[in-house]
């Protein structure tokens, strides 16, 4: 029932019913503090994977599974323009083998089928000393599956820093938690 309910009137309404929190504590306090650690790190030439209708910086290039202008399906996108430069279809991004300073991605890989084939594609495109940029809800502080239906996978700070070094040689230069979920700031090695 509390999954109906939250689909139906999203989660900081639901929490806020509930007496979970106080409205409005969830998402533009998360919004800010991810924004404020994610932006200082999207320099030089990168893209926003997923940028929906906000670009983390106005230089990014803006990639999203929704073409420019229409609306999107689903979340905090629902009904809401995309301002996406490139629209793709799957994990694979139009950009040569080593050619981005960074790869920003808030609230994105949860959503991805195949999370591993992403971020494998994220460090091919970026250059050595490029940042791989992520946010995703902390598993270790909330259940992430409920929290939206399309939510594929669930992540805490250490599983998904596994999963990228398994595929892409990075070294962590920040991690941060706070709210609901964390962020995760690699650089690429090689």
């Amino acid at each position: 029932v509390n999954i109906a309910i939250i689909r139906k009137h999203g989660l900081t309404k639901f929490m806020t019913a509930m007496s979970f929190v106080e409205p409005n504590v969830i998402e533009t306090p998360q919004r800010d503090w991810e924004h404020e650690t994610m932006v200082p790190y999207c320099v030089g030439v990168g893209v926003d994977v997923g940028c929906g209708n906000r670009k983390v910086t106005p230089d990014a290039i803006g990639v999203d599974v929704t073409p420019r202008g229409e609306d999107g399906t689903a979340g905090s996108q629902l009904g809401v323009p995309c301002e996406a430069d490139i629209a793709v279809q799957d994990h694979r991004l139009p950009f040569e083998s080593a050619s981005l300073d960074y790869v920003h991605a808030r609230h994105v890989i949860e959503h991805i089928l195949d999370p591993l084939a992403a971020i494998k594609e994220w460090g091919r495109v970026l250059k050595p000393g490029g940042k791989m940029i992520i946010a995703a809800p902390d598993e270790d502080v909330v259940d992430g599956m409920p929290l939206d239906p399309s939510h594929k996978h669930a992540f805490n700070i250490a599983s998904l820093k596994h999963m990228v070094e398994l595929v892409v040689p990075v070294t962590v230069v920040e991690e941060k938690h706070a709210d609901i979920s964390f962020v995760l700031v690699m650089e690429k090695l090689r």
